[in-house]
């Protein structure tokens, strides 16, 4: 604000303006209105912020100064006036009354005038606007201006009585003063225009790399609109034969945390939702995945097009880095997931080899993951909750080789053969009648 004030003033007054603000910062003023000052303490924590002794002591002067803590008739203090002082007096300037009278809540008991180095006496400082509407004769320097601030302890007469302070160091001459320099570089203010930076838009398609599948090569992208992510799956049969199979797509729950949240044009199957359903899937961990499933035929040397879209909440904003978390874990899913499909179920036959069933009648039994399909020679058996299962028929008299073939529900199979004997007992021979 002083800068605004002096205006082109302010580029040759960069060492005062400085100096004041940094003594406004280590609370100068308010030590003084305190009646707490200690000129060693508060000299020494301007000289930590990078003021000489000299120009410390000038800081503190032009707040006594502001404050009206001078005298009614003092000369405004300037850089080099301080920079001629080499002693550092103790601070006991008298309080004005009319700060003692509006505020003794905050302010000590008068202080003696300090003995002062020499002075350079300045003409009169340039008049300033105030409260006055810009009336001749209120200036700064008049006890008008001054009481009016100390009473009504406004900012903004304070900031007001800081300019002048300033604008007087040069005087009222046409020419600029030339400024003492201190020993100590006083701080640089660097101007840097402002710059706007804007998000990077997520990008228009985001491609994965391509697949093998049963119904031909796969390319996965998606593309990011206003309120949904729309993936396309584009399988290419480059075979001279038709192919056909179920291709089960993966979809990480952070993307859609539910079914509900995806739609397609082409009819599909949830095959695996957020958490396991039903006994049959009640062994299985919950997943951070959701498979959906499509049956599909490609023709041959031909491309066939499949497309969802998942919904985006309202207000939500895809950056690159989400779409980039997503892909990735996709990515880790669908391979999760390939080892799952592709692992075959669980099947033993508990009934040894070589067992001789002397009836036609036999149970053979085992055990199998209880979310597979079990068969033998094409007939179901049962699988109980726990895995277990036992097949009961009739089996022709001699050996018999049985066939059992369990698979998962993505169609991934697990076989196993026993071989058992029927023999059945030799027939009674009718006893012979005894002649009489």
């Amino acid at each position: 604000m002083v800068n605004d004030v002096l205006g082109v003033e302010s580029r040759t007054r960069r060492a005062e303006v400085d100096a004041v603000v940094l003594a406004a910062e280590e609370s100068i003023p308010d030590d003084l209105m305190a009646g707490r000052i200690d000129v060693d303490e508060a000299l020494e924590r301007l000289h930590v912020r990078g003021l000489d002794a000299g120009v410390a002591l000038f800081a503190v002067d032009v707040w006594r100064y502001a404050l009206g803590m001078l005298g009614e008739n003092s000369v405004p203090p300037t850089l080099s006036s301080s920079l001629e002082t080499t002693s550092q007096p103790a601070i006991t300037d008298p309080i004005p009354a009319s700060l003692t009278e509006s505020e003794p809540d905050v302010v000590g008991t008068g202080f003696p005038e300090p003995t002062r180095g020499p002075q350079v006496t300045y003409p009169p400082p340039p008049p300033v606007p105030n409260d006055d509407g810009g009336r001749a004769g209120a200036t700064v320097g008049s006890n008008r201006s001054k009481s009016r601030w100390i009473v009504g302890s406004a900012a903004a007469a304070l900031a007001v009585l800081l300019v002048a302070a300033v604008v007087a160091f040069g005087g009222g001459d046409d020419e600029p003063d030339e400024v003492v320099a201190a020993t100590t570089t006083p701080p640089t203010t660097t101007t840097v225009a402002p710059t706007t930076s804007t998000p990077t838009p997520p990008p228009a398609v985001l491609r994965f790399d391509p697949e093998a599948t049963t119904v031909g090569d796969l390319e996965r992208s998606w593309e990011v609109g206003t309120d949904t992510i729309d993936a396309t799956l584009v399988f290419t049969n480059s075979t001279e034969e038709a192919t056909s199979g179920t291709h089960y797509e993966v979809v990480p729950l952070s993307m859609a945390p539910s079914p509900a949240a995806i739609t397609s044009p082409t009819e599909f199957v949830v095959i695996r939702d957020a958490a396991p359903q039903g006994f049959k899937r009640a062994s299985e961990p919950a997943t951070d995945y959701l498979v959906l499933a499509w049956d599909l035929v490609v023709e041959p040397a031909v491309t066939a097009e499949v497309g969802y879209s998942v919904a985006v909440p309202a207000g939500a904003e895809i950056s690159p880095d989400t779409l980039e978390m997503w892909r990735t874990e996709q990515v880790a899913a669908a391979a999760a997931f390939a080892i799952e499909r592709d692992t075959p179920p669980t099947l033993t036959v508990t009934t040894p080899s070589g067992t001789v069933f002397q009836s036609q009648r036999v149970d053979i039994t085992g055990t199998a993951d209880p979310t597979a399909t079990l068969t033998l020679s094409g007939n179901p058996v049962t699988v109980n909750p726990d895995g277990t299962w036992t097949m009961s028929g009739d089996l022709a008299p001699g050996p018999s080789t049985l066939d059992f073939v369990a698979k998962n529900r993505y169609g991934t199979e697990a076989a196993v053969s026993v071989s058992v004997i029927v023999e059945l007992p030799a027939p009674t021979p009718a006893p012979t009648p005894t002649p009489t």
